[in-house]
Order: structure tokens, then C-alpha cells, then sequence
């Protein structure tokens, strides 16, 4: 089982099922088969696969055999030592790093409602659209009191805090950009650029070499984000999930 499966144990217990992620390359039907084997035989509720772009000539199987798109991923990386510094943020001092003595978390709970709906899980209509927006919520709880995340940066104005962004250690010399939020109305005015330019000069300091980032491909202002900020492409992904038939997977066919 383990050749072709692992559990994903923080999904499982937070969605309360039996989930599991695919770790081999599905090529054939038979290998589809082996895995519905073992969906059935461990009473696996839902199962993830990530089809690497090169390799999508395997979608009409894998739709073929119910496996549901949930998302397009673009994988963007940055040299640290390529980055240019900008002068209008380096006279910027509204971005620091999250303290819950002098700022209220439930602030950041409030942004993280803005952008649940572009989750993979919340394109999935079996998985109930609250629990989605819990998801985020605690995504932001763990980063900060579970030690999820390395660091969470925020943009503060007149002590409002209309931007986070969730840093995580993803190697040695390696950081992520796990999550951006920016309050819906104060878009537009640099306040993602502001925190990613504090952010870079902050572990350039600690001798970190690359930064990287997986926004959604269909989130073009994201993806224009990285790019203007010096961020390059490198591939994309496709996120497919698979329902146990139990489930009840239809939905996804109604949905269209």
C-alpha cells in the first residue's frame, strides 16, 4: 500500500475522513484499478493526485476513471539574489512580523475569509463550503501558535492590519510563500509587494537563496504579482481529487 498511498493525517482529522494522497505517476488503467482496490479494501474516502503539466496526456484517463479537476497550479520561483530592490518600499515601514501582544489574530481569521473561495477544496462540491472557510481560519491559528509557519508578516496602517502573509522554512536555504491576504478594499496600492519586498530583505539577511510560491493559474493577478516581482515560472500542476463511488461524487456532474 504504501508503494502507491500515503494518508495525509492533518486532512483526515480535520475533515474527519479517510483521505490519502497518490505518490506514483498514473500511467495505465491497471494501476487505477490496484488503487480503487485499495480505496475499497482501507475505506479510503477521498484520495489527492498531482498530475505534473508534462504528463497531461493522462487526463482523459484519469476522467474517464472520476477523477475531478479541483485546481490549476503555477509554480513560480525567485532567486533572492536576483531580486531588485525597489525605492518606494524601502521607505515603507508599515510591514512587521505578527505579534498576537500587540495585534489580534482574529484580524487576520477576518482577511482569511477573503480568500477561501479560491481553495481547491472549496471546488469540490462534496466538501461542505463552511468547512472551507474553518480550514482557512485554522490555517492562520496553526501557522502562528502550532509552529506551521516560520513567520507571519503583516501591513499595518493606522493599526489596521489590511494584509498577511504566511512564510514557510520550505529547505535549508529555502522559504515559501504559503499564503497572501490583502483586504478587498485596499487592493491595488502595493500593500502584497510591500510585504514580499520586507519579507526577501529579511531572509536574504539569513542566507536564504530562493523563494518560492504556487498561486492559482486561473488567478491572473496573482500570477502578474510574481512576475512583476521578479518571480519565475517553472511548471504547472493539476490537482485531481478521487471520491470513494460511496461518496457520492456525481455532484461535481451537476455542477457544470
Amino acid at each position: 500500500m504504501s508503494k502507491f498511498v500515503e494518508k495525509v493525517i492533518w486532512d483526515s482529522d480535520f475533515f474527519n475522513m479517510n483521505i490519502y494522497k497518490i505518490i506514483i505517476r498514473i500511467n495505465n488503467q491497471r494501476q487505477i484499478e490496484l488503487l480503487n482496490e485499495i480505496m475499497k479494501k482501507n475505506s479510503i474516502n477521498l484520495y489527492y493526485y498531482i498530475l505534473d503539466s508534462k504528463y497531461k496526456e493522462n487526463i482523459k484517463l484519469l476522467e474517464f476513471n472520476r477523477f475531478y479537476l479541483v485546481q490549476c497550479k503555477a509554480r513560480f520561483e525567485l532567486n533572492l539574489c536576483d531580486y531588485k530592490n525597489n525605492e518606494l518600499y524601502k521607505k515603507n515601514n508599515k510591514v512587521t512580523i505578527f505579534n498576537d501582544c500587540k495585534f489580534n489574530i482574529k484580524d487576520l481569521y477576518k482577511l482569511s475569509k477573503q480568500v477561501y473561495k479560491k481553495s481547491r477544496f472549496y471546488n469540490d462540491n462534496n466538501i461542505n463550503k463552511n468547512k472551507v472557510k474553518d480550514l482557512y481560519e485554522l490555517w492562520v491559528y496553526n501557522s502562528y501558535y502550532k509552529g506551521f509557519a516560520d513567520n507571519i508578516y503583516i501591513y499595518v496602517d493606522n493599526n489596521e492590519i489590511y494584509g498577511f502573509c504566511i512564510i514557510k522554512n520550505e529547505a535549508k536555504d529555502i522559504l515559501r510563500v504559503s499564503l497572501i491576504c490583502v483586504d478587498k478594499e485596499q487592493r491595488g496600492k502595493r500593500i502584497a509587494s510591500n510585504m514580499l519586498y520586507k519579507i526577501i530583505n529579511d531572509y536574504k539577511k539569513k542566507n536564504y537563496k530562493k523563494c518560492l510560491s504556487s498561486p492559482q493559474s486561473s488567478n491572473i493577478n496573482a500570477l502578474n504579482f510574481y512576475i512583476r516581482n521578479g518571480f519565475k515560472f517553472y511548471k504547472s500542476e493539476f490537482i485531481f481529487h478521487k471520491w470513494n463511488n460511496k461518496k457520492g461524487d456525481s455532484s461535481h456532474e451537476n455542477s457544470f
